[in-house]
């Protein structure tokens, strides 16, 4: 493959169009138009990914707690956001990692709707900023191995390595899923408050044992 052919392999590659939240309406909206929604924002994209959302999914990510429970039929802002989130994560984490995720935010003390909004568009105008970084990284790489796109065996060691660096990346993510706050369980929250309230206890008792003391 020339050199020229891979650069625009490379740059469709990373092509998609992602939905931000000044496109949603504030108006709740029904599934057949969420996915109407989504689908007419991805096909301004080129990339050659599955942007596919479909009614299934939706369903599963209902089901699952992936997103907050649903009153009828229609859906807010703020759980599109959320089906959005978790469509933008299911290519490199798993279900159960994705629910760790979101359970985890959901159960933030400090969590809101307009918070997860914020950090969603944040994190969209980063990735559409950042994503051409990739296609300049493999050029970059090749440069410097004298890796040449029209020979077959460095395209093949290019190749490798494309694929080596995506794992990094997914390595990366799911260790730092590891670390990422899980919502607390009933026994958990049981066992802080039996500690707090010890805690308590023996803080007035020392209290009142230094009154007693400055008493006498």
């Amino acid at each position: 493959m020339d050199a020229q052919k891979l650069d625009a392999l490379m740059e469709q590659a990373v092509n998609d169009a992602d939905l931000v939240s000044k496109e949603i309406p504030s108006i709740d909206l029904y599934l057949e138009q969420i996915l109407q929604l989504v689908a007419e924002k991805g096909n301004q994209g080129s990339s050659a990914a599955d942007r596919t959302l479909t009614k299934n999914m939706i369903n599963n990510y209902s089901k699952d707690g992936l997103i907050t429970p649903v009153k009828g039929k229609k859906y807010t802002k703020e759980q599109i956001v959320q089906m959005l989130v978790v469509y933008s994560l299911k290519n490199t984490l798993s279900i159960e990692e994705i629910g760790r995720v979101m359970q985890g935010i959901y159960a933030a003390e400090d969590y809101s709707g307009e918070a997860l909004i914020s950090a969603y568009d944040k994190a969209v105008a980063l990735k559409q900023a950042q994503k051409h970084r990739c296609p300049e990284t493999v050029r970059q790489i090749m440069s410097e191995e004298s890796l040449h796109s029209e020979v077959g065996e460095d395209y093949f060691v290019t190749l490798l390595t494309v694929a080596s660096l995506s794992a990094y990346f997914r390595n990366i993510a799911k260790a730092m899923l590891e670390e990422f706050p899980l919502p607390e369980s009933d026994e958990e929250r049981k066992a802080r408050e039996k500690e707090e309230k010890k805690a308590r206890k023996e803080a007035k008792k020392r209290a009142e044992e230094s009154a007693s003391e400055v008493a006498t």
